[in-house]
């Protein structure tokens, strides 16, 4: 809370007839003692009548009905320090997935959703493996059996409407990558026609590739992805949409699969099958946190330095 009094400002009126509403002018710019940098920080305002100045020769009593603030940063190359606790899209935020129980098989959505979904083979919660402390999910075939977040229609939660903006980031840890195409699934976001994806985001070969599949295409990035720890993040605005890792555009292009569908979108981390497949039990990939946020494009270029946040 700040209620270290600033210098003051005077702002004069012309007014003087009772029971008329007067309107002065703006004052000067007022700096605040001190610094903002904290969500919810108080700061206080006092407004006072100068009854004994030379100048104020209303002879009866003011009421003062609403004041007006004009609030902005006096020089913008220090903007507020941004609370890494708090997210500002945190009401956007359909799935949130982090941090599960080493050996667990379940799933919990941290968003403001609280959902849950199984892993039912070839995957677990897995210590060895985190990111800022917090453990990942390994999968260890080209396909966990991974069960779906799901939501219905286009107006839902992992639905795709008309114009509708979305941001998918989450890490990856590639540890081994077997020679199989694709070697390993990151994430897929399906609708309901069967067989079809919005975006599926996985490995291709041994190198390994970055394997990024639409609709019923599948396109390969050329650039490769090396061994170890990488962020991804993939921004949906309408049908164009960019792949960057570690805040650097790998791909960009359109896509219009599923807009404006009925039935059922479905979510699936580590995996785009609920059923999995054992070839390839070599490869050793993992991954969260993992976010999905839907209505807005989150900034692009930067690699987050801890967990996202949960409020």
């Amino acid at each position: 809370m700040l209620n270290d009094w600033a210098t003051g400002l005077r702002v004069t009126d012309t007014g003087g007839t009772a029971d008329d509403l007067y309107i002065s002018d703006e004052s000067e710019a007022v700096t605040v003692n001190g610094n903002l940098a904290k969500a919810h920080d108080l700061l206080l305002f006092r407004i006072t009548r100068l009854a004994a100045h030379e100048t104020d020769t209303l002879d009866v009593d003011a009421r003062l009905h609403a004041v007006e603030f004009n609030i902005g940063e006096v020089d913008s190359t220090f903007p507020p320090v941004v609370d890494p606790d708090v997210d500002p899209y945190w009401d956007l935020v359909s799935l949130l997935i982090q941090d599960g129980t080493a050996g667990d098989t379940t799933v919990l959505d941290r968003s403001p959703h609280a959902d849950s979904t199984t892993i039912n083979n070839y995957a677990t919660w897995e210590a060895t493996e985190q990111i800022f402390g917090a453990n990942m999910i390994e999968t260890r075939t080209i396909a966990a059996a991974v069960d779906p977040f799901t939501s219905t229609g286009a107006a839902s939660l992992f639905g795709r409407d008309t114009g509708d903006k979305f941001t998918i980031d989450f890490w990856v840890n590639i540890v081994t990558v077997e020679n199989y195409a694709p070697s390993a699934f990151l994430f897929s976001w399906r609708y309901p026609v069967s067989g079809y994806s919005l975006f599926e985001v996985g490995l291709y070969a041994g190198d390994p590739y970055l394997r990024l599949r639409n609709g019923t295409d599948t396109e390969i990035v050329t650039d490769i992805i090396a061994a170890g720890e990488h962020f991804l993040q993939l921004n949906v605005d309408g049908i164009n949409y960019t792949l960057d890792v570690d805040g650097v555009e790998v791909y960009a292009g359109t896509n219009s699969y599923g807009i404006g569908q009925t039935g059922d979108y479905t979510i699936q981390v580590a995996s785009q099958s609920d059923t999995g497949s054992g070839t390839g039990t070599s490869t050793r990939v993992y991954v969260s946190p993992f976010r999905f946020t839907k209505g807005v494009n989150r900034a692009r270029g930067s690699v987050p330095t801890a967990l996202f946040p949960t409020a």
